[in-house]
């Protein structure tokens, strides 16, 4: 299983977001997003809740492995 921080950054790259413009609307620094993405960090329960919101997938689809499942299921379509 790809960790955690991978999904942030391609469901980011999908939304054709730089990690500023996440930062933007999550009210994280860009630094803290960063290091999310590289896995030098796991965040805190409030930071998932505000990625999941911006990003457009639940706690479960992260955490559980979901949002792989459908990410290829649309990528199938």
């Amino acid at each position: 299983m790809e960790h955690i921080g991978s999904v942030v950054t391609r469901a980011r790259r999908r939304k054709k977001w730089s990690q500023r413009k996440l930062s933007q609307v999550t009210g994280l620094s860009r630094s803290y997003i960063n290091d999310i993405e590289r896995g030098r960090c796991t965040g805190t329960t409030r930071t998932w809740v505000a990625l999941a919101r911006a990003l457009g997938f639940s706690l479960d689809e992260i955490f559980l492995g979901e949002w792989q499942q459908r990410e290829r299921s649309r990528e199938a379509r």
